[in-house]
């Protein structure tokens, strides 16, 4: 399958261009269609490690939902997510996190599901609650 191009030599899922997100790849054209299946039906989890400002209580907020829409930025001619009434349905999970303060900034690091993966939903979600992605330029 990796030689052959009507099966995209085996990719099935690119998460985040140009991120460094998750790369799906099948070796076998069994697996390919296997994982083709489960994609489609929303049987494959994507958990992300994700550190951003602030400290998240996360015992209160274990889901984080709203609608994410892609709005381009005139001045840099990039497209960002971000939570409005006009977007499409998304969701994120939060699992648990952990505190910590550094260079006297205080941050959380939690693991996070992605369940429905609009683009940069992670970002405009943490951002929606008021805490971005630390690090991140961005958002």
């Amino acid at each position: 399958i990796l030689s052959d191009s009507k099966h995209r030599h085996g990719f099935l899922h690119r998460l985040d261009v140009p991120g460094s997100g998750l790369i799906l790849v099948a070796k076998t054209y069994e697996a390919y269609y296997d994982l083709q299946v489960q994609l489609h039906a929303g049987a494959i989890d994507r958990d992300y490690a994700v550190q951003c400002r602030g400290w998240l209580n996360w015992h209160q907020r274990r889901c984080i939902e709203g609608c994410i829409q892609l709005v381009e930025d005139t001045t840099t001619q990039n497209v960002l997510s971000t939570v409005d009434h006009r977007g499409k349905p998304s969701r994120t999970l939060i699992r648990d996190a952990l505190h910590t303060v550094l260079d006297e900034v205080a941050l959380s690091a939690m693991v996070v599901r992605i369940v429905t993966g609009r683009r940069h939903q992670i970002r405009a979600h943490t951002s929606h609650i008021g805490h971005p992605t630390a690090r991140d330029g961005k958002y």
